[in-house]
């Protein structure tokens, strides 16, 4: 068995990268104030259409559901995207429209001086301002990190120590194949021009909170080559997709930790939109603030998060875990020990550790899941 390590609510260089700067921030429902774009008006002109819809097909059975793309365009502002609100003396007004492209210089500025911008790719047409997805390695592999498009160019974020190629997605456009090639001292560029074709698959549909239904509009969707979060009432719109069975995940940051929904395999067809709802646990995830490392007689850990409940319960580094509730962790991948680990705060978890230096026994030590900020 290799040795490979993990993080439980501590910022390890991957958690860093994929929870902080996967979008160089966390994810948030005022989406306008932190400089992401609320919900697009396709979204908001889809959401009727999702409303109304009588044949969306469960979960067990995503082929069937794809739709007709309803005909005409997508409503402006006036259509509600954008109300103005009223003033003291009633009368309405209007708000300063947002300078969409200030908006994304200042944030590229701020990934630049974060040296998180490690290559660029030089579109055609040359788009002045967009946003994108990358999803690295392909859209099967969810290692996805949002792109700023100015002035013809795609600003690929966190590229290094992971593969060189992947499918960018712009907004408005289909899902393009791209490579790319970093030195080591510089920034780092595709190996060819990115020709950007209109159209492409939409896939929408609304994510709920599995124990109320109730919508979930602290979430996001990821898969097919795109991502989406979610608004007001739950709806996530992805704008161009992968033409081939492919994988969708709704997911939600809590503090450090991601809770995830499960998985729904989907088959996107040219030309038709395809309405897949997704559930996601309400209960916010909680941890035990520990690092580890997977070895052949259980999980080390390798590092507590000051003040967590592991060290709160006398855990230190070099304790191995052989045991969660009675259960072995010896088959247990890193992943699903992850997940074992993590629970709803307040609630408790059982532990059978192997101290650090001893051979022989093991003692069982109760801790509390809190939550990981």
């Amino acid at each position: 068995m290799n040795n490979r390590s993990l993080a439980i609510g501590v910022s390890t260089t991957f958690l860093l990268a994929f929870a902080a700067l996967l979008f160089l921030r966390a994810p948030s429902n005022d989406r306008t104030e932190e400089g992401h774009r609320d919900a697009t008006s396709s979204q908001k002109a889809r959401r009727s259409s999702l409303t109304a819809s009588k044949d969306r097909a469960d979960t067990d059975d995503h082929d069937d559901a794809e739709q007709a793309r309803p005909p005409g365009g997508v409503p402006s502002s006036d259509d509600g995207a954008g109300a103005d609100g009223a003033g003291e003396d009633g009368e309405a007004e209007a708000e300063e429209p947002v300078d969409a492209k200030a908006a994304l210089q200042a944030e590229l500025k701020t990934w630049e001086e974060a040296g998180a911008v490690h290559a660029k790719c030089t579109l055609n047409p040359p788009l002045e301002a967009a946003e994108g997805y990358l999803a690295i390695g392909g859209h099967s592999s969810f290692n996805g990190r949002r792109v700023i498009v100015l002035d013809g160019e795609a600003h690929l974020p966190i590229l290094k120590d992971y593969p060189t190629d992947g499918l960018l997605s712009v907004e408005g456009y289909a899902p393009s194949d791209v490579t790319w090639e970093l030195p080591e001292d510089g920034m780092g560029r595709c190996t060819a021009q990115v020709d950007l074709k209109p159209g492409g698959t939409v896939i929408t549909g609304v994510v709920r909170h599995e124990e109320t239904g109730a919508p979930a509009p602290d979430a996001w969707v990821e898969g097919c080559g795109n991502f989406g979060w979610t608004d007001d009432e739950g709806v996530y719109y992805l704008e161009a997709v992968a033409v081939e069975r492919c994988t969708l995940i709704a997911m939600r940051q809590d503090g450090k930790l991601r809770t995830l929904s499960q998985p729904i395999e989907v088959s996107p067809r040219p030309g038709q939109d395809l309405v897949v709802d997704l559930e996601i646990s309400g209960i916010k995830k909680a941890g035990l603030g520990i690092q580890f490392t997977q070895t052949d007689v259980g999980m080390e850990i390798e590092g507590l998060l000051p003040g967590g409940s592991a060290e709160a319960a006398g855990l230190e580094a070099g304790d191995v875990i052989v045991a969660i509730d009675g259960e072995s962790v010896l088959e247990m991948e890193m992943g699903e020990f992850a997940e074992a680990v993590g629970g709803e705060a307040g609630t408790e978890i059982t532990l059978s550790i192997a101290d650090a230096g001893e051979e022989d026994g093991a003692r069982d030590l109760i801790v509390e899941r809190q939550p990981i900020e």
